[in-house]
This record gives structure tokens, C-alpha cells and sequence, in this order.
């Protein structure tokens, strides 16, 4: 179901920006409502792409980041993993009974 377009937002042009838009209107046989809502979520469904774009590049350059220190990483829970066996088969050591 469609929802009934109830709000209104006035908008102002010059004299030559109103002609310009009534030329184009007419071209494309639209009316001014059509024009300018269309330009209106034009805009702002570019807007979110470009944020959407903005959010893939941080994505790609923290995946890029994070494999140059993946190596690292994996050394140091290898690293953990033998303290962890070392502790195991010495707990004697670290526990006072």
C-alpha cells in the first residue's frame, strides 16, 4: 500500500531556474511535483551510495590492514597455545598444594 503523500515542502527558484525547469518538465512530460521529487530522492539515493562506497572502502582497508597482521597474530597464539602446554604438563610448578 502506498502511502498518501500528505506533507508539504515549499520550494523557491529564481525566475531562470523555474523556466529552466518548466522546459525540462515539459520535454519529459512530467509535472514540477514529478521533476522534483524525483531529483529530490535522486540525490539522496546517490548520497547513500556514496556512503555505501565510502563503507566498503574502510571495509577493504581494515581487511587489508588485518591480513598484514594476521602472521603476527598466529605467532603469538601459537606462542600462547605452548605456554598453555608447557603449563599444563607443569601445573605442579605453578600451583602451590
Amino acid at each position: 500500500m502506498m502511502s498518501k503523500r500528505d506533507q508539504f515542502v515549499g520550494v523557491r527558484f529564481t525566475k531562470e531556474e523555474k523556466e529552466r525547469i518548466d522546459k525540462f518538465i515539459k520535454i519529459k512530460n512530467l509535472s514540477c511535483n514529478e521533476f522534483i521529487r524525483n531529483a529530490v530522492f535522486s540525490y539522496l539515493n546517490n548520497l547513500e551510495g556514496v556512503k555505501n562506497k565510502i563503507n566498503l572502502y574502510r571495509i577493504q582497508k581494515n581487511i587489508e590492514k588485518f591480513k598484514k597482521i594476521l602472521p603476527e597474530i598466529t605467532r603469538n597464539v601459537s606462542d600462547l597455545f605452548g605456554e598453555f602446554e608447557e603449563f599444563k604438563l607443569n601445573k605442579e610448578t605453578y600451583f602451590i598444594t
